[in-house]
């Protein structure tokens, strides 16, 4: 019976046909003597024997059948391979694939190709269904690129501002989802903008031209602030100068926002009337002695942290907080345009989609920014 199955491994009779294969006749020398040794390697002889038939089919492309080969030459080798090494062989080359599966769909993904990227992670999810890389991978590939979808970019080895995808005026844009902050300015200051940007205008504050100063500065703008709060006692040149260096960055077109894409967005803001934006409320009323104040309390007399309040259309202080530049100016550019309210609106000036003309060459306690990447 030895023989005749080493003859079934030499004529490739691995598994069939029935009864008269090497694996059977194995099998049944054991059923008569189960501490058989010969036969008992033979199995394992022939699981390997399998295994080569395996990485033929792999080779040809044939992965699916590379698979059922390979769990039948581990399941025909069983306890007799002691070392599991077959099954080791098997686990690592599906690793190497779903590995390379994951890269592909990543690598599809960053460049915008949602069915490249599904493709890509369908495959290691064949491989491996509960695959949580692979999972996750398909559902954002399968929004990419749409309205409502939301990514950074890389600007060395941290996370740009996060954006989310809109369409307006029949284009997608990618917007940032909340006003550029200290720390973000910070990172710009640190990376060049304090050599650029040197020289600092002055600053107003509360809007007024009898409060102007240049000790005034985006680091102390006369409010309380930390990194998360939206950077303030910027001048438009500064603005311009941190799109050129994100731009250049992260290899992206980013820009200022326009009057009218932000008026194509405003419709998406919270009710700021009943301070579910930062106004003036009953502290800045405390602060600053208001009488046109909301009797609500937003929680913060001057800006607040970015992202506090709530973004009905996931843009966070669309209304509040700070007003925007955005790139409108008038005829000599010597002003520019700043859209929205902040946390100095009193109840008459809450309307998201005002517009106000301010010096493009001062900075504002009440002025920040929100950028944008082009897509279209």
């Amino acid at each position: 019976m030895l023989r005749l199955a080493r003859g079934d491994i030499a004529g490739k009779r691995l598994t069939l046909p029935a009864g008269r294969n090497a694996t059977d006749r194995y099998r049944l020398v054991l059923k008569i003597d189960r501490n058989n040794a010969s036969a008992s390697a033979g199995l394992v002889e022939t699981a390997k024997a399998l295994m080569t038939v395996a990485d033929e089919q792999f080779a040809s492309g044939k992965i699916d059948d590379y698979f059922v080969s390979a769990a039948r030459a581990v399941e025909i080798a069983g306890v007799h391979d002691r070392d599991g090494l077959l099954r080791k062989s098997v686990d690592i080359r599906r690793k190497q694939l779903i590995d390379a599966a994951l890269k592909e769909g990543d690598a599809a993904f960053e460049r915008w190709d949602s069915k490249a990227a599904l493709a890509a992670y369908a495959r290691a999810l064949h491989l491996d269904p509960a695959n949580a890389a692979a999972k996750r991978g398909q559902k954002q590939s399968a929004n990419l690129g749409q309205p409502g979808f939301v990514f950074s970019d890389r600007i060395g080895t941290v996370a740009g501002p996060e954006l989310m995808v809109q369409r307006v005026g029949g284009k997608r844009l990618a917007v940032a989802r909340n006003e550029t902050t200290v720390a973000e300015f910070t990172r710009f200051w640190n990376g060049g903008g304090s050599t650029t940007r040197a020289v600092r205008p002055a600053c107003r504050d509360r809007e007024s031209i009898f409060r102007s100063s240049k000790t005034r500065t985006w680091q102390s703008p006369s409010v309380t602030q930390q990194a998360s709060h939206p950077v303030v006692c910027v001048a438009w040149g500064d603005v311009d100068a941190y799109v050129a260096w994100l731009s250049k960055q992260t290899r992206k077109r980013y820009r200022a926002m326009t009057a009218a894409e932000w008026t194509g967005l405003a419709a998406q803001t919270a009710d700021a009337k009943q301070c579910r934006a930062n106004v003036a409320d009953k502290r800045y009323n405390a602060e600053h002695r208001e009488r046109d104040a909301l009797a609500c309390d937003d929680g913060f007399a001057g800006t607040a942290p970015v992202r506090h309040y709530d973004a009905p259309g996931g843009l966070y202080d669309m209304a509040g907080n700070v007003r925007e530049w955005v790139s409108d100016c008038g005829s000599s550019c010597s002003s520019r345009v700043a859209m929205g309210s902040a946390w100095l609106s009193t109840a008459d000036k809450l309307d998201p989609k005002q517009r106000g003309s301010f010096d493009a060459d001062t900075g504002f306690n009440t002025i920040g920014f929100r950028v944008v990447r082009e897509i279209d």
